[in-house]
């Protein structure tokens, strides 16, 4: 013990209380000398992965705004326009009951007018980069 330092405190068994705080710091130097450049390297390694991944999944996704924006258009714009001509289509049946052309187009294209919106309103959203 160094002659100017000033006496540790015993607990009641004769241990040093000091001894207890140093050990977690002494611990971290031990494991650092260990095994510090294995887990820089597992680090490294991990973000590589990281970065990998994530150019990956982007490269996925990877469609360009401009695609997504004419898939919206058409798909909104030709459900719009397929319901207002199967509504024309099926007042033309209203006329000519004789008629089946103007029936089974004008029913094909009010089933297929809800898809083509829904699908275009899906597009829409992958231009502002929404999941």
């Amino acid at each position: 013990m160094a002659k100017n330092a000033a006496p540790r405190p015993k607990s009641g068994n004769g241990a040093s209380t000091d001894a207890a705080p140093e050990q977690p710091e002494s611990l971290d130097q031990v494991r650092d000398i260990l095994f510090g450049g294995q887990m820089r390297m597992v680090d490294t390694r991990l973000r590589g992965l990281e970065e990998r991944a994530h150019r990956q999944q982007s490269a996925k996704a990877g469609l360009a705004p401009w695609v997504w924006s004419i898939l919206a258009s058409v798909g909104i714009f030709g459900g719009i326009s397929s319901l207002f001509v199967g509504l024309v289509f099926a007042a033309i049946h209203g006329v000519l009951s004789t008629d089946l052309v103007f029936n089974k187009v004008g029913t094909g294209l009010l089933i297929v007018a809800i898809p083509m919106i829904l699908l275009g309103s899906i597009c829409l959203d992958k231009i502002e980069g929404k999941k």
